[in-house]
């Protein structure tokens, strides 16, 4: 996060931290959006359990903002959560929960020239967690039924896989509590 002066620094700090506070243990998925000022431009709930909804003016204020929300279940970033944080040009984006916090910040600034790799991200993640479940995961369920089992074995390689790969396509990944 930037901004000009050091206290948009702090108030956008203050501002993620807030918001978070009252997020973080919600049964319903939440949202918000600081921009690089520090000022809060949406916050935001679609009342379900696993998912918000954005408007097109929405995401287009998304360049260089942070995006915190809320995954009550405590797992780390779907594939959307991923697509949308490159396609359209965010900082970082955060998911908290009960526990802790997940978060993605993005390792070079708009304007420098974007690696190949960085705009695969989203699609590689994909296509590992699908094949991950389809090569993996599925054979335990279908032997066990043990939907408990095969959800953390998912929710394990997701983050896994994060913290093994997001380096490579330009983003920092931090987990923490």
């Amino acid at each position: 996060m930037g901004g000009r002066g050091g206290s948009s620094g702090m108030r956008g700090a203050s501002n993620l931290s807030r918001i978070e506070s009252r997020i973080r243990s919600d049964p319903v998925e939440t949202a918000a959006l600081v921009g690089p000022d520090g000022n809060v431009l949406f916050d935001k709930s679609d009342s379900i359990a696993n998912a918000v909804y954005f408007t097109e003016e929405e995401t287009k204020m998304m360049v260089d903002g942070t995006l915190t929300h809320n995954h009550p279940g405590g797992t780390t970033f779907s594939e959307e959560d991923i697509d949308l944080a490159v396609s359209r040009g965010l900082r970082s984006i955060r998911a908290v929960h009960t526990n802790g916090f997940y978060e993605l910040k993005r390792q070079y600034n708009i304007g420098d020239t974007i690696p190949k790799k960085y705009i695969e991200f989203s699609k590689d993640y994909n296509n590992a967690v699908n094949n991950y479940v389809g090569n993996t995961v599925d054979k335990i369920w279908n032997q066990t039924g043990d939907a408990d089992r095969c959800n953390g074995m998912v929710a394990d390689y997701r983050r896994q896989w994060l913290r093994d790969n997001s380096a490579s396509y330009g983003w920092e990944y931090k987990e923490g509590s």
